[in-house]
């Protein structure tokens, strides 16, 4: 494994069960480089007084397990925009390698709506991404989700949804058309797809649907509404109240704490069901299958 710039409690790689489940040494290193991450982000988040919460299965693990869903392999945080933007702001000069911040900006192609923060001298090459030959970061990650408002009305934003999938679609077309498969290197295809990707990195040409994307995301910022939702990310949409987002508790997660809604009793509910306290054996959902190395560079598996 990497050398982390926190300290490990004792025995804290060592297999364990929880919960019926084996933890192997193998996830609890990624655990490990996870939890890392999580403190560099915490140092900056606390710095700056930007506010944020343990989002989807990390709060759930926060509040069930004090720490990660023993399956479970990722950590999310989530922010409102304002805030979001102000750490985009700040994170080239707070963040030093191996540690990365990665949006659209800092990394060009990658067409990520949210942002991660990366060991670059990690892997994680999802499933998605492994026949092809993109050339953004692919360390380890943890993901800071931002949320925006959506309409109350449910007819109106049923068509604003509709809206922002159609541009989803459209940015991650884009991005694919210039990047070959690994398979097409050596034919002419995919020499010319390889330039193409280079010219565009070059001259930094804009993917055109991710600025629309972001803004239309952005539409209903300006009034007052109810709900709101991650809606830039490209996962499902997680429809959240927006009251749920106004007070946090401060919640142990491993050796760490997390700050988790005030209303975690009925933010789960909604989001798990109401049986949100009994576990169920899932498998992460980082895609099948992906390369995860907790000692080597993802470069060491470029093609």
């Amino acid at each position: 494994m990497v050398q982390l710039t926190i300290d490990l409690p004792e025995q804290f790689l060592d297999q364990e069960v929880r919960n019926e489940y084996t933890v192997t040494k193998e996830r609890k290193e990624i655990w490990a480089v996870e939890l890392d991450l999580l403190s560099q982000l915490q140092r900056v988040l606390d710095k700056y007084n930007l506010k944020y919460f343990a989002y989807a299965g990390t709060a759930l693990g926060a509040i069930r397990h004090n720490g990660f869903i023993p399956w479970d392999d990722d950590i999310d945080l989530i922010m409102n925009r304002e805030d979001f933007t102000k750490l985009c702001k700040v994170a080239k000069k707070e963040f030093k390698h191996p540690y990365f911040f990665q949006t659209e900006e800092t990394d060009f192609g990658c067409v990520t709506g949210l942002a991660k923060l990366r060991n670059s001298n990690t892997t994680m090459i999802l499933q998605s991404h492994k026949s092809r030959t993109f050339s953004f970061n692919q360390g380890m990650f943890i993901d800071i989700f931002v949320y925006d408002n959506i309409p109350n009305d449910q007819k109106e934003r049923e068509i604003f949804f509709d809206k922002v999938e159609v541009l989803k679609a459209k940015s991650l077309k884009f991005r694919n058309t210039f990047h070959c498969d690994k398979a097409e290197l050596n034919t002419p295809k995919g020499r010319i797809k390889n330039l193409c990707e280079k010219t565009i990195k070059f001259f930094h040409i804009k993917n055109p649907y991710y600025k629309k994307l972001s803004n239309l995301c952005q539409k209903y910022n300006s009034q007052q509404t109810e709900y709101v939702a991650d809606l830039f990310s490209f996962t499902k949409v997680l429809i959240t109240k927006k009251a749920w987002y106004n007070e946090s508790v401060s919640q142990f997660f491993e050796f760490l704490s997390i700050p988790v809604t005030a209303e975690y009793e009925e933010y789960l509910s909604e989001h798990y069901g109401n049986n949100w306290r009994t576990p169920k054996a899932l498998p992460p959902d980082h895609g099948f299958e992906p390369i995860i190395d907790t000692s080597k560079s993802y470069k060491t598996y470029k093609f």
